[in-house]
């Protein structure tokens, strides 16, 4: 017995030892408690294994390099918020994985592939195939898997944000097939367009994705503001290629460094090195000095720009990278910072970046240039007005005398208003539309007879005392130029005939080049911007889409729109009535039909008719000499930025020229004699400057928000589908929002409306698909509408409609009680009914207190669900006297 006690204490200090006790002696170990500690070593070993497997598919995903994709993220969501206010923070995460994991599963496909050819080597960033870290198939494993998860954040992006499906997938899956395409498939990076996909989809994409999910629709502002990061993030690229010149040379692929070599991959490093800086200094010294925050890393980039100038190229690109993630930060760091309304609109600075190209080409079709600027000059041959308002405007009696015109002086810039006007005054009063003689006319054969056709030139502007405020210069097509009267002393001399010749009046606004303004929108692949035009409205006559100039619609059939040509020329039926809008954002004037009024023909210089030089010439003897006559094809417009205002002309000598018949307020030619343009209701043209004021201050009433404000959408699918083209987009799912009461977050740049609803929930809105909830308390007065068919339309959800509610349209009632959901309760008398809100107004002043001063309103008629469930209690019993001490 004692050997074998010897013999089991002696195992017993073995493994005593064995478990790290310093050889001290401890209580036997039984066999048991020894197969336990032999499991628990192998579950210790499994986990390191895993532990070691997690990190070599963590190295393999070159984490280090996720800056390069959550600085856009950031910066992307940074611009949101300065123009929404706040940011989804749960959008934001699920962005920023969607991000990620594309990025990760990008850096797989690259090393999966760099392997199969050869191209990685033991000395390479990357080695995690070249020393078996993991195997191949893991690697196609892992991306796979993190494709995927990418995908389920896409699809789980679509029901948090507004955006829509077709946009989010173009965006996402765009960018997911280019980090594929780098290395696999075509294999992008191997024929030297790898820098092209950087470029673009570790800059722009990913800043317009992260945008686009947060504000829910597509924007170019993005993409300017990406331009900066992505030339940085591009400079990790370039200086990771130029390192490796020799080795991918050895390897067969061609990357832009082995194009063009070490002497121009240095001067390609130093631009996209320190062209953002440059960006910084502008936006800072022009906008804000937030902009400047990035401006703090420019110490880092000279050491860089030293060390490549002598081909030390192998720390470069890990300290290229370190400053990418700084100046990323600050970057967005300043525009967080920025103060509200400081940061430069996207326009201005697409546009201004191509006046150095206008300066230098300037030419025009037909190999013409537009001239020089000219100084505003006063018109000499009016007039002065009479002050007293007894006196009339009397216009001068013969055309006036052309003034010399002095060059404009140096630094004047090209393009901008027509001389002599001011800024648009009132509405549609604008230089270049088209006018002819009106009611208030008492100026004998001045435009040389009744329906010739005329250009206004000049504005009439407060303080001038030869083109007063509400008076325009009119430049007629026989050659005769003066003034008349557009509200001067109540009267109206001039009709509007056609306004389809104003430019877009951004141009105007920003004083930039419109022809520079068209160019750039080419090179974006956006819309031209047009003068007047509607631009979803198809003329159901002559099918053109988007019609220039004034809107025909007609009342009594459903969707029904005519041109101005085509309503002149009697197209569709005369005995129906219409409405005519001046602009796309006017309200409309309601016309009587047609039908026995009388047409008066259009003359001027339309197609065919014989012309010479006119008052505002400036292109030399392309005419062939003074007093040479040319015939005119077609009046056109100018490149979309302006309708029907230039004429193309065949001169004797057999040139043909366009030239400006109310482009930019100038008129090139006069009539030798006049010819036939169409015809004209003189009723139904508006009075040049009549109720413009007023227009404009209704559609503000009606379409003017501010941040707070209660509203619905109460159009038809279709109708409001149709709206929502440029102005937000459609989405099937803002069907869900029909008739739902929102809360306006805010006015975009573009005047629409951003409403945000009780799910958090937000979308874009034409303004003119909005209308604005009243909000009533109880024992506020309120009118129906009197239009049964609205009332009915508009009660559906809320409350129902039954013919016995017939009785309180165009009545006022009581407000006795607000749903949660917005409907009313309002008493009539001895009557009682639920009302959506959208139907009422509010009734100032006193009323007749017997309408509502039943002791028991009665609730007969058919009820809705709601009142049927719900018992209101009756307002408390009140003499008539008091009332009306309330009220």
């Amino acid at each position: 017995m004692a050997a074998g006690q010897k013999k089991t204490s002696a195992k017993t200090h073995v493994l005593a030892g064995s478990n790290g006790l310093n050889g001290a002696k401890s209580p036997g170990v039984t066999p048991v408690e020894g197969n336990r500690n032999t499991k628990i070593s192998r579950v210790a070993k499994m986990a390191l294994d895993m532990q070691d497997k997690c990190a070599a598919y963590v190295l393999a995903l070159r984490p280090w390099s996720f800056s390069a994709s959550l600085t856009p993220v950031a910066l992307g969501s940074a611009l949101a918020y300065k123009l929404e206010g706040s940011v989804d923070l749960v959008v934001l995460l699920v962005c920023a994985v969607a991000v990620l994991v594309v990025h990760g599963a990008g850096n797989l496909v690259n090393t999966y592939y760099d392997f199969s050819k050869g191209i990685d080597h033991k000395k390479s960033d990357d080695r995690t195939l070249v020393d078996r870290i993991l195997e191949p198939q893991d690697v196609v494993m892992f991306g796979a898997v993190l494709y995927s998860v990418g995908c389920l954040c896409a699809t789980l992006l679509y029901f948090l944000s507004t955006l829509r499906l077709e946009h989010l997938a173009l965006i996402y899956f765009g960018g997911l097939s280019s980090s594929f395409l780098y290395t696999g498939g075509i294999g992008l990076k191997y024929v030297a367009l790898g820098d092209v996909v950087i470029l673009i989809t570790f800059g722009p994409l990913a800043v317009m994705f992260a945008h686009a999910v947060q504000v829910g629709y597509l924007s170019v502002l993005p993409l300017v503001y990406a331009v900066p990061l992505a030339l940085n993030t591009e400079a990790i690229l370039h200086s990771n290629n130029t390192r490796d010149m020799d080795s991918d040379r050895q390897a067969g692929i061609v990357t832009l460094a082995i194009l063009v070599g070490p002497a121009l991959s240095y001067v390609i490093y130093n631009l996209l090195l320190f062209v953002p800086y440059v960006l910084f200094c502008i936006l800072a010294t022009r906008y804000t000095i937030s902009m400047a925050l990035p401006l703090l890393t420019l110490p880092m980039a000279f050491p860089l720009e030293r060390q490549f100038r002598s081909q030390h190229y192998s720390k470069i690109p890990q300290k290229t990278a370190k400053l990418n993630v700084l100046l990323g930060l600050f970057y967005v760091f300043g525009i967080i910072l920025a103060p509200q309304g400081s940061l430069p609109l996207l326009a201005g600075q697409i546009y201004s970046a191509f006046l150095v190209l206008e300066k230098a080409s300037g030419t025009l079709k037909g190999g013409q240039t537009w001239p020089e600027e000219v100084e505003p000059h006063e018109h000499k041959s009016t007039v002065t007005p009479d002050p007293s308002p007894e006196s009339p405007l009397l216009g001068p009696l013969a055309p006036a005398p052309a003034r010399a015109r002095a060059p404009a002086p140096a630094g004047r810039k090209r393009g901008g208003e027509a001389r002599g006007s001011s800024p648009p005054a009132r509405g549609v009063m604008e230089v270049g539309v088209r006018v002819v003689r009106g009611v208030d006319w008492k100026w004998g054969n001045q435009d040389d007879g009744e329906g010739h056709v005329g250009t206004v030139v000049e504005v009439g502007r407060q303080g001038s005392t030869t083109t007063p405020d509400k008076t325009v210069v009119v430049q007629w097509d026989s050659g005769t130029r003066t003034n008349y009267r557009t509200g001067y002393q109540g009267a109206y001399d001039l009709l509007l005939y056609d306004n389809a010749q104003i430019e877009f009046s951004f141009f105007q606004r920003h004083g930039a080049s419109s022809r520079l303004l068209m160019l750039a929108s080419l090179h974006l692949g956006l819309p031209a911007p047009p003068g007047v035009r509607h631009s979803n409205i198809i003329c159901d006559s002559c099918k053109k889409h988007g019609i220039m100039g004034m809107r025909w619609k007609c009342k009594v059939c459903f969707d029904y729109d005519l041109c101005t040509h085509c309503y002149m020329n009697n197209k569709h039926d005369l005995s129906h009535a219409f409405e005519r809008y001046e602009t796309a954002h006017s309200q409309p004037t309601s016309l009587t039909p047609r039908q026995n009024l009388a047409r008066i023909i259009l003359k001027g210089i339309f197609q065919g008719v014989k012309v010479i030089r006119g008052p505002d010439w400036d292109w030399g003897n392309q005419d062939g000499g003074e007093g040479k006559v040319g015939k005119v094809v077609d009046i056109r417009g100018w490149d979309q930025e302006s309708g029907r205002s230039v004429a193309s002309v065949t001169w004797a000598n057999g040139t043909t020229n366009v030239y400006r018949m109310g482009h930019k307020g100038k008129v090139d030619l006069k009539y030798v004699t006049d010819g036939q343009g169409g015809y004209y209701y003189k009723e139904h043209l508006p009075k040049l400057g009549e109720h413009t004021e007023l227009q404009r201050q209704e559609s503000a009433d009606s379409h003017t928000f501010q941040q707070g404000d209660k509203v619905k959408c109460l159009l038809e699918v279709d109708i409001l589908r149709q709206m929502q083209e440029g102005h937000g987009g459609w989405n099937p799912k803002m069907a869900e929002y029909i008739c739902r009461i929102g809360t306006v977050h805010r006015i975009t740049d573009r005047g629409d409306v951003r409403v945000q609803y009780s799910n958090n929930i937000r979308w874009t809105f034409h303004p003119g698909a909005l209308t604005k909830v009243n909000t009533f308390a109880v024992g506020e007065l309120v009118r129906v509408l009197d239009d049964t068919e609205s009332v009915k339309r508009l009660q559906a959800g809320h409350g129902e409609w039954t013919d016995s509610m017939a009785s309180a349209l165009g009545e006022v009632g009581k407000v006795l009680k607000v749903y949660a959901d917005g409907d009313l309760r309002v008493a009539f008398g001895g009557q009682t009914w639920t009302f959506n809100p959208a139907c009422l107004s509010a009734q100032p002043g006193e009323v007749d207190a017997n309408l509502m001063t039943a002791e028991n309103p009665s609730e007969s008629g058919s009820k809705s669900r709601r009142e049927a469930a719900e018992s209101v209690a009756a307002p408390p019993s009140q003499s008539p006297s008091s009332f009306g001490m309330l009220l």
